[in-house]
């Protein structure tokens, strides 16, 4: 008779609860092995006796076979399960309250148990110093092998998670329904960036919707993953304030970034977490210091993972071009000379105006961080670091290490 794996009688049980029931933990506690929790949970009517009918019966009506096929399935589109008794189970989420027993994600764990990270989380709608705050403090920190966490949503959480991307370093973003659910939809172009460059994470099922009780169960494993929480953006009621909450529960260090205006009314959740003692970041260097890393240097992190497949730069302009207007693009070809270091260098025409003046800057430079480039642009975060996405897609523009250049521009032999 074939043994049967632990990571099935596990996800029968999360299937028998539900991910997160704190029930179930408890039951772990007195039943460290799955096979044996199996059996009292299904023969001993004490046991039994103590649960909820509806666990009764879906004790009664969920086999083996469910969770075997829940599994298959992962298996065959590409979805990672780890139970807490691999080696892969990332350490941090040990000791959290309810740990999850099971893990799903699409990408790579890498680095999780043994980098640094720092959760960054904020409003969906966040104001432009924000953004401009996100995105220059996750750069800085990804330039310095600091993983950012995230939850995928629009605004903060993404602008944190891209401006990562592009700056060389790994990010994980954490959800409150299925790995293989396009949640929410505007981001679903900046999945396979995430996964190529760290992993779309959850403990929920493949095919789960995102309901709302999802969110501040999630959040929980977002503090979890993360060695500090910085709270960019956050309203009274603002869930930001839910993942505070756990990471203090954790004993984890909760940032909160300065109120552009201590008058408006989207700053009232950082107002409320810096009278109660949570220490302000005003940048990086704050939660460089306590996470104990150098603030003196800012070494590029090795970018270990696989490129997101390039598209035609005429793609990706008539997507843009189709999602802003609806019109049909009409793309310039012509491309313009620049004189670099000595010599003439050909900048591609983007066919936007700010394009053009990221690629006019990465082609006058020997290398550019996006902080710098962001400091030089102005403007837009957002529009920046969806035209660095487009161009890097297209293939217009290269990130080796936390640099930006053009194709080929790294290591030429410049002004001899």
């Amino acid at each position: 008779m074939n043994r049967v794996p632990s990571i099935v009688y596990r996800s029968w049980a999360v299937m028998v609860f539900d991910p997160g029931d704190r029930r179930l933990s408890e039951l772990f506690q007195r039943y460290p092995d799955p096979a044996q929790l199996y059996m009292a949970l299904g023969q001993d009517d004490e046991e039994r006796s103590r649960l909820h009918p509806k666990i009764v019966s879906a004790i009664d009506n969920t086999t083996l076979d469910n969770a075997r096929r829940m599994l298959a399935y992962c298996e065959q589109r590409g979805i990672n399960v780890v139970s807490i008794d691999d080696k892969e189970y990332p350490a941090r989420l040990k000791n959290i309250y309810a740990p999850p027993q099971i893990l799903f994600y699409i990408g790579s764990l890498y680095g999780l148990d043994h980098h640094p990270s720092a959760g960054i989380v904020g409003t969906r709608n966040p104001s432009e110093y924000s953004r401009q705050v996100a995105g220059t403090i996750s750069a800085g920190l990804a330039q310095r092998g600091i993983s950012v966490i995230s939850g995928f949503a629009e605004g903060i959480d993404i602008t944190s998670q891209l401006s990562c991307i592009h700056s060389g370093g790994r990010t994980f973003a954490v959800m409150g329904c299925g790995v293989d659910t396009d949640y929410p939809k505007e981001n679903k172009r900046y999945r396979q960036m995430v996964i190529d460059n760290g992993a779309i994470i959850s403990e929920f099922f493949p095919g789960t919707s995102p309901y709302p009780k999802n969110f501040p169960q999630r959040n929980r494993i977002l503090s979890g993953l993360s060695d500090c929480i910085l709270v960019v953006e956050a309203g009274k009621t603002s869930g930001s304030l839910n993942t505070a909450t756990h990471a203090a529960d954790q004993g984890k260090t909760v940032f909160a970034v300065p109120p552009m205006d201590i008058f408006d009314d989207r700053y009232k959740g950082n107002i409320r977490l810096i009278r109660e003692g949570a220490p302000v970041a005003c940048g990086c260097e704050d939660i460089l210091v306590e996470l104990n890393v150098d603030t003196s240097a800012a070494p590029a992190p090795e970018r270990a993972v696989k490129q997101t497949p390039r598209k035609s730069a005429a793609d990706v302009q008539e997507h843009r071009t189709h999602e802003r207007s609806g019109r049909s693009p009409e793309p310039s070809q012509m491309k313009t000379p620049k004189k670099e270091f000595g010599r003439t260098v050909t900048i591609p025409s983007t066919g936007s105006e700010t394009g053009d003046r990221i690629v006019a800057q990465i082609a006058g430079s020997n290398g550019i961080t996006l902080p710098y480039l962001m400091d030089k642009l102005g403007g837009d975060t957002d529009e920046i670091l969806e035209l660095l996405t487009d161009l890097e897609l297209s293939g217009v523009i290269e990130l080796i290490g936390n640099e930006y250049y053009l194709p080929g521009q790294k290591g030429k032999d410049r002004g001899k």
